[in-house]
Formats: C-alpha cells, structure tokens, sequence
C-alpha cells in the first residue's frame, strides 16, 4: 500500500484518531509505524505503546473471520437454521435430566452472574465464533435457540 500515490484516501475499518479518512501521504509523514526499522524494533515499538484495542474491533474480526458476514447477517442465519425450543420442551427437557442437552448462555458476564438457568455454560456472544470449536468440538451437536 505503501507505493500508492500519496493523495489515495484510507478509510480504517476502525476508530482512527476519531477522523474518518486519512491519506498514504499523511500517514507516511506522521505514522511512526511505518518507518523503516528491523522487526524487533517494529515489535518493541509496538509493545511499548500501550494501545487499547479499536471500538468494534471484535465485531471487525469477526466479520473478516467469516468471510465478510456482519453480525447482524451471521444472526438471521443462525435465526432461520436452529431451530426453536419453547420454554415448556425446555422445562421438559431440564426434567427429564437428559444428558443431550447443553444449555448456552451467550449474553455478558455480569448477567449471567446476576442470573441464569441453572447448569447453563456461558460463553458470552463476543467470543463465540472464537471458542465455539473448542467449546462444542462435535460438529455433529444439536443447537437450539430460546428467546424469552
């Protein structure tokens, strides 16, 4: 990227010093990061800034990890191919204390701590697509949604 024209417009796909574009030109200029150095100057330096990670950069890894889908997109398809469990098969299901069923709480910590169905396993929805093959290696498992 570095070879293009000066004047070619970047537009991060994250918080950028709150500004929405920059140019190769500018960054070139200002950008200490992209100053020749050897590797373990570039690690060095890049340790020693002490950044916190870009707004939404979770949600940006995700997408690039599935092939470009947002959230949003993996959502309704996950809505239209699990299929729905009712509460009453769900409290059926708790009472017969089979052993197919897994319960996932997918929402944030502190709620899950607040509150969950008992023997439920959370693993919040912002890690999901990162620990779900570690979490459930049975590609063969069946998942079902609830949605109070």
């Amino acid at each position: 990227m570095l070879t293009l024209p000066g004047e070619t417009q970047v537009y991060p796909a994250h918080d950028y010093k709150d500004a929405g574009s920059t140019t190769i030109g500018a960054e070139i200029a200002s950008n200490r990061r992209l100053k020749p150095r050897t590797e373990a100057e570039f690690v060095e330096l890049m340790d020693g800034l002490n950044l916190a990670a870009p707004t939404h950069l979770i949600e940006a890894l995700r997408t690039n990890m599935t092939g470009g889908k947002t959230v949003q997109q993996l959502l309704g398809e996950a809505a239209e191919s699990v299929p729905f469990i009712s509460m009453k098969e769900l409290n059926t299901r708790l009472g017969q204390h089979r052993n197919d069923l897994v319960i996932l709480d997918v929402r944030e910590r502190d709620a899950y701590s607040t509150a969950h169905i008992p023997g439920a396993m959370h693993l919040a929805r912002g890690q999901l697509e990162l620990k779900v093959d570690e979490t459930f290696p049975d590609p063969g498992s069946r998942l079902s949604r609830y949605a109070p």
